[in-house]
């Protein structure tokens, strides 16, 4: 009987060290590494199943960009986020996301806007749920659906590296008591005010609503902080 020949792409060191940095990324962005969580580089690569040396690359390339950081006993940890990271995060974040919302409003299309809604129903059933994981999961296709059809990937880029630091935080409000939760979660609704806005082509209110949006999270953050 002849044996079957399928065609596969040789899976390289680089390749390996790519799946390592959009694993450890993606737990960052969903919130399955918590703000102070530490971590070693062995345990990261026998979860993936990948040898040390492209986990180890993948770690290092995350740290530059200052998502993870390198403690003195060669483990790794999520930065801690005090008051002033915040405000610091924050204030890059209205700065680069407002405007690339803005970029957007003139350039999204009906389509793109349409999955938005979509989306935005399932963020809606998840925080209602308290699903943090799907929550987490649809909050970033949404925002990033917007910022890519701005068409200004050296912005994006940016945007991304803001995320790896906020990803770690967005988790909070889930596991938060219902009151503390809901005060947070009462951002949700003014999402479909910036779908109107993304959908009539009105930047400048696109871009003010975000920066609402961002406000009331970045003040929700500094108050946990605070206590």
């Amino acid at each position: 009987m002849a044996t079957t020949t399928i065609k596969v792409n040789k899976i390289r060191a680089g390749t390996q060290r790519e799946l390592a940095y959009q694993e450890v990324r993606k737990a960052l962005l969903l919130g399955h590494l918590a703000i102070g969580e530490t971590i070693t580089v062995r345990n990261l690569a026998e979860g993936m199943g990948l040898g040390l040396s492209p986990v180890r690359e993948a770690v290092q390339q995350l740290a530059t960009q200052g998502a993870l950081e390198f403690l003195p006993n060669k483990s790794v940890r999520v930065p801690k986020s005090g008051p002033k990271d915040i405000a610091r995060i924050f204030e890059a974040r209205i700065l680069i996301e407002c405007f690339v919302v803005e970029k957007a409003a003139a350039l999204i299309s009906e389509d793109i806007v349409d999955h938005l809604w979509v989306l935005l129903e399932k963020l809606e059933k998840a925080t209602k749920d308290r699903d943090a994981e799907e929550g987490l999961r649809v909050n970033s296709d949404f925002h990033f659906s917007i910022y890519r059809a701005a068409d200004s990937p050296y912005l994006l880029r940016a945007i991304e590296r803001l995320w790896l630091r906020v990803g770690p935080l967005h988790v909070a409000p889930y596991r938060a008591d219902i009151n503390r939760a809901d005060t947070f979660f009462d951002v949700i609704p003014l999402h479909q005010n910036l779908l109107d806005h993304l959908r009539h082509k009105e930047a400048e209110k696109a871009g003010q609503q975000m920066q609402e949006m961002l406000t009331i999270s970045r003040d929700w953050y500094l108050a946990q902080s605070a206590g």
